[in-house]
């Protein structure tokens, strides 16, 4: 699975925030990994690579693990993304979706869990666990600091890394929490923000993909990010094109007082 595509933006701040949902049942933080292990800048072709100071995702074909490729499973509901309940790394394959997990890293001094440069499955929630849920998906940073490379992702391919169409829903919905209050941002890399070096359509300005952010709080919370909702930074104007979306990532910043340790758990990540 793969393709080239690429993401990103500068800090990965403004914007209004993404509406979080009654409070669902958890425990009182995420675990798994408070400090990251092992990491540094992402490798050859095992996902994503990230870099640049504008926080360029640079999202490379994905080499999979050895032996047998792993299958993608379909869910209960056409309009889950991925409910990570098989445990694997895999994106549900359902209306033309399929794809895999990824994580990025600008900060060449800073680490995160799971590292940029391997596969990984999903997450045991453990005591994090909601009803119904024993899985997600987690990234954990330490180390990073004040500058525009600071920042990290957990993404994945929406069909394996070609363009597909959200021009059917109205939004993405997903149910979330942190280890302490953090805001991440919630982008969508399309064809018209991201360059035609990496699959996309972009000659200029590239990389100021549309986004909203979410403020994770110690509690699992659903949010919904509304299409509607979404809105470039402005330095790199280009219409929304989400006909022809190629990733999508939750993203962390470090700059403008940001913490420089996170942790963070997604989970139950549908369209609506």
């Amino acid at each position: 699975m793969g393709g080239s595509p690429s993401s990103g933006g500068m800090d990965g701040h403004g914007g209004t925030g993404a509406s979080g949902g009654a409070e669902a049942e958890g425990g009182t933080g995420a675990q798994g990994g408070t400090g990251a292990q092992a990491g540094g800048a992402p490798q050859g072709g095992d996902g994503p690579a990230l870099g640049g100071a504008a926080g360029m995702v640079a999202a490379a074909g994905r080499a999979g693990a050895a032996g047998s490729p792993e299958v993608p499973k379909g869910c209960t509901s056409a309009l889950m993304v991925d409910d990570m309940e098989d445990g694997d790394q895999l994106t549900c394959a359902s209306q033309g979706r399929s794809g895999d997990w990824w994580t990025a890293i600008g900060a060449t001094s800073a680490t995160i869990d799971p590292p940029s440069n391997e596969d990984f499955p999903a997450f045991a929630l453990g005591a994090e666990s909601r009803s119904g849920s024993n899985y997600g998906m987690h990234l954990a940073g330490a180390g990073f600091g004040r500058t525009d490379d600071d920042w990290a992702s957990l993404g994945f391919f929406v069909a394996g890394g070609d363009a597909y169409s959200l021009s059917t829903s109205q939004g993405l919905a997903f149910y979330a929490k942190a280890s302490v209050a953090l805001t991440i941002r919630v982008t969508f890399a399309t064809a018209t923000t991201t360059p035609t070096s990496e699959g996309g359509d972009c000659a200029d300005d590239c990389n100021d993909h549309y986004a909203l952010a979410a403020a994770l709080t110690t509690s699992w919370k659903e949010f919904t990010i509304p299409f509607d909702a979404l809105a470039q930074e402005g330095w790199g104007e280009k219409p929304k094109d989400l006909a022809h979306t190629l990733f999508i990532y939750f993203g962390y910043v470090g700059p403008d007082g940001g913490p420089t340790t996170f942790d963070f758990l997604i989970d139950d990540v549908r369209l609506y």
